[in-house]
Formats: C-alpha cells, sequence, structure tokens
C-alpha cells in the first residue's frame, strides 16, 4: 500500500488472493515533472509506504505524477489548467524545463510463467511544444496498449484502487448510490469497456 498523506492510498497487494496474483509497485521516477526538476526516484518496498511533509513540499505531485503515468488526461484532476501544466515551469534561480517524464516500474504475474513475476516499465513523456508519448520498457506504444497491460489488475486512473486528492472526503459525504458508482471498479474494472479504451492521447 502507498499512502501520501493529503493525497490519497493505492492499494496494490502483491500476494495470492483466492489464486490470483496482484501487481505491485517498485518505484516511481520523475524528471521534469511539476517540481520535481531533477529526476527523483522513489523506491516502494513490499507492505506499507507512507510519504508524509509539510504542505508545498510536494506530496500530491507525486501522487499526479502516479496518476499521469497511468494516462490521466484530466488536467484539471491533475491541478492544472492544460497539460502542460505538469511540466517544471522554473523558478527565480531555474529555468523552465522543455518536458516532463514520468516512470513507473511495476512487478507483475507473468501470463507465460504461472506463478512468476516479471518487472514492467511504464512511462510516460511530454514536450512543451511536441506532444507527447508512452512507453513500456522503453518501447514507443500507445496508451491503449498501457490500459490493456494493466486490465483486470485493478490498477488505473480510474479504478478504486487509486484515491485522489478530495475523492476521500466524497467517499465519507456523497449519498450510498454515489458512493456505490465511486467504488464500483471492483467489479468491473473501467478499462474493460471497449468503448472508453483509445480514445485518449499522449
Amino acid at each position: 500500500m502507498v499512502c501520501i498523506q493529503g493525497a490519497g492510498c493505492s492499494r496494490l497487494p502483491f500476494k495470492p488472493v483466492h489464486g490470483v496474483l496482484f501487481l505491485r509497485l517498485v518505484f516511481l521516477e520523475l524528471n521534469g515533472f511539476k517540481s520535481f526538476a531533477d529526476t527523483q526516484r522513489l523506491g516502494f518496498p513490499a507492505g506499507m509506504t507512507a510519504v508524509v511533509g509539510p504542505n508545498g513540499c510536494g506530496k500530491s505531485n507525486i501522487a499526479d505524477g502516479l496518476a499521469w503515468v497511468l494516462g490521466e488526461q484530466r488536467a484539471s484532476l491533475l491541478r492544472g489548467q492544460e497539460m502542460a501544466d505538469v511540466i517544471f515551469s522554473g523558478t527565480t534561480d531555474r529555468k523552465a524545463m522543455g518536458l516532463a517524464e514520468v516512470k513507473l516500474q511495476l512487478e507483475m504475474p507473468d501470463p507465460a510463467l504461472p506463478g512468476a513475476v516479471k518487472e514492467v516499465t511504464v512511462s510516460r513523456r511530454l514536450y512543451r511544444d511536441q506532444g507527447g508519448e508512452y512507453r513500456i520498457n522503453g518501447k514507443e506504444c500507445r496508451l491503449k496498449d498501457i490500459q490493456d497491460l494493466l486490465m483486470d489488475t485493478g490498477m488505473g486512473t480510474r479504478a478504486y484502487s487509486f484515491i485522489q486528492q478530495g475523492q476521500i472526503d466524497l467517499i465519507l459525504s456523497s449519498k450510498p448510490k454515489d458512493r456505490r458508482g465511486l467504488l464500483g471498479g471492483r467489479g468491473h474494472h473501467p478499462l474493460q469497456d471497449p468503448a472508453r479504451r483509445g480514445r485518449e492521447t499522449p
């Protein structure tokens, strides 16, 4: 479980549950993404990892990085007005950067070898003036390929495993019907719907 105080939690157990193996986060690497001008790598050992710190230190940017590398398309949920807002905008001492990149390494079941696992690295890059790209293990791919890779894992920007800032209050304050709608991903992963896959762009 990865908990970012003030941002939310992602519960991704890597252990057999009724014979099914789930994936887990290995590390998250951010470069030029929001406040992370220099490359920063955060490792997630087995068990629970908590990211804590004072206001303004970048905790929410880590949660945004997780959502973004998984394909989040709504700039408003990343606390921006347009997608280019995720690129480091500069400070009085440092120039703005021209690109942002986030890499996420996952440990997940290997379908070719039952009971075995494999490490997969998903990455997303956005250029300020030239669009963006997605990659799996360093090879350029489509967002749909990442969605297909994560299908049935319970992980995704709109899955119950990823609760973003503000959604915890929504869960607690919403009506039972609305709460069921928010948590409905348990029985059906949103990315399983072919009509919703492949529409997005980098």
